[in-house]
């Protein structure tokens, strides 16, 4: 209960007050009505993250992150891992000499992206996160 004011004022902030509303009325409906018709249990497991052994997968939606009074929370809207098949090619494709550059990626969330790039021969990997909740994630992620 003690997130319900940070939620609610990243909510008016990103939203106004008419789009408050329809927040509102869209989280009783999928929240709390929807409930009923689903099943329960644990999220699927994700190829990647057993294929590793990992923990990249998964959406965080920002509300559920620590940067709700951030004033970048405004035009964040969740974490979603990025396709390892996608960031494969994207990254095999580039006409370049890997040793040579740096692998930048801002927003790294959990850092399966950053994890990809490590299999890449760039001079370094460098992962940039406004939420110390995904960082942390990936911090004992990378450890591992």
């Amino acid at each position: 209960m003690s997130n319900l004011l940070p939620r609610l004022g990243y909510a008016w902030r990103r939203h106004g007050p008419i789009g408050l509303i329809w927040v509102a009325i869209y989280n009783l409906v999928y929240h709390v009505i929807g409930r009923k018709d689903r099943s329960g249990g644990s999220r699927a497991a994700d190829p990647f993250d057993e294929e590793f052994g990992t923990d990249t997968g998964g959406i965080r939606e920002i509300r559920s992150l620590d940067v709700l009074a951030l004033p970048a929370a405004r035009y964040a809207v969740r974490y979603g891992p990025s396709g390892a098949q996608s960031v494969r090619s994207a990254l095999d494709k580039l006409p370049i000499d890997y040793t040579r550059f740096t692998f930048i990626d801002y927003g790294s969330g959990k850092g399966r992206v950053l994890f990809l790039a490590a299999g890449f021969p760039f001079e370094e990997v460098i992962g940039i996160e406004f939420s110390r909740d995904c960082t942390k994630l990936r911090s004992e992620i990378l450890r591992a």
